[in-house]
């Protein structure tokens, strides 16, 4: 009995610490809009930040939507990209490259307007081709609505 109290209050406390660190990062999170000159040209930019920590940058177009490069770096390794891709019109569109911790590609995916068309996953240092079908044992598919800027007045 006495060990079964003990593993509930550890558990307890684990549970506690989780929700802790969750409402931390929340509280940290922050959103901005801001213009940046890329290639000559003014354009608008998201970036998400936690606790000043930029976690990705997204070009956006007029209208709000993800329009351009995206791109998304590994929360505790300073400056280690995680995903770069493109969007079109609020949709990912073209390559997608995701990087481990280490900063090695493990996973090169193609979209066109939303939909998956291609992908390649590292194994044994080769980047091989997934079947269709095994798909959604390695990749996580985004729906296929439309992505926005959550900070962005029209």
């Amino acid at each position: 009995m006495k060990v079964m109290k003990t593993i509930f209050k550890m558990l307890c406390v684990l549970f506690f610490l989780v929700i802790l660190i969750f409402v931390v990062a929340l509280i940290g999170e922050s959103y901005k809009v801001s213009d940046k000159v890329i290639n000559g040209k003014n354009t608008k930019v998201e970036i998400k930040s936690i606790w000043g920590k930029k976690m990705f940058e997204a070009m956006i177009d007029s209208k709000g939507f993800y329009h351009g490069e995206f791109k998304s770096w590994h929360l505790f390794k300073k400056d280690l990209l995680r995903v770069k891709s493109h969007f079109k019109n609020g949709f990912l569109h073209g390559e997608q490259k995701d990087y481990d911790r280490s900063g090695k590609l493990i996973m090169v995916r193609t979209w066109k307007e939303g939909k998956l068309i291609q992908a390649y996953i590292l194994d044994n240092r080769i980047l091989k081709e997934i079947s269709e079908d095994k798909w959604s044992r390695h990749i996580k598919i985004q729906p296929k609505n439309q992505l926005r800027a959550k900070k962005y007045e029209l």
